[in-house]
């Protein structure tokens, strides 16, 4: 989303941002805008209306990916203008899929849990080892998820078994936006955690491939020990790509 950007040139204010602050950064953003607000709009489903259930983490991939600064810098008015000057549409009336059901949450609550889910996923990718072990159990999730939307009464095969040796082969279809309309099937593994649901569900490797580039930046300020542990992980890993 934010290619070919370093992210001192895209911070936007944090706390303090505004809409003049936001447009100033989206110009300059240029031609990417408008295929940022279409893959937002696609893949938070924004085009089906507030009825629509979107997987918890997908939403907070987005929020953090929007947002472009490190998110104790960050405010739940900064990522709420962000978003309705991107998309047009209020954060408050999103509905998303918990492990506790469907839920709707005030920007600040949003906020908390983004930070909550940006900590898990960096520990996650610590405790893994590797870059390509985490894209790796994304395209799991992924997959799992897309085989239960699409037939709910088959049994929960080992994703593994149909997994590519090559992470982008079964990656770039998306979910359909009529599959898991009201959340149940991302519910259902959230509650479970099945492959580690609570981090991944919904998104794709590409996407986190682009977020886990600019990770480190994002802890900074949040856990420096995770941010400098995740600086060297990054750095080897986008070095060789």
């Amino acid at each position: 989303m934010t290619k070919g950007f370093k992210l001192s040139e895209i911070q936007v204010g944090g706390a303090d941002l505004d809409v003049a602050t936001t447009m100033d950064f989206l110009r300059r953003v240029g031609p990417e805008l408008a295929n940022i607000c279409k893959q937002l709009s696609d893949r938070l489903r924004l085009s089906k209306g507030y009825d629509a259930v979107v997987p918890g983490p997908l939403l907070f991939y987005y929020l953090a990916t929007l947002s472009c600064v490190p998110i104790a810098q960050l405010s739940g008015t900064a990522i709420a203008n962000m978003f309705r000057t991107v998309t047009g549409k209020g954060l408050g009336s999103l509905r998303f899929a918990t492990k506790k059901g469907t839920r709707q949450k005030a920007k600040e609550e949003l906020l908390v849990l983004v930070r909550y889910w940006l900590c898990d996923l960096s520990r996650f990718v610590v405790k893994g080892g590797s870059i390509k072990k985490a894209l790796r159990m994304a395209a799991r999730c992924h997959t799992a998820y897309s085989d239960k939307c699409r037939s709910k009464d088959s049994p929960d095969a080992d994703a593994d078994a149909n997994l590519s040796a090559d992470l982008d082969a079964d990656l770039e279809a998306d979910l359909d936006n009529n599959l898991d309309p009201n959340g149940a099937v991302a519910v259902e593994m959230l509650r479970h955690d099945k492959h580690h649901s609570h981090i991944l569900l919904g998104i794709r490797v590409k996407e986190l491939e682009v977020l886990l580039m600019y990770l480190p930046e994002l802890m900074k300020g949040q856990d420096e020990d995770l941010a400098g542990r995740l600086t060297e992980m990054t750095d080897s890993f986008y070095s060789q790509s």
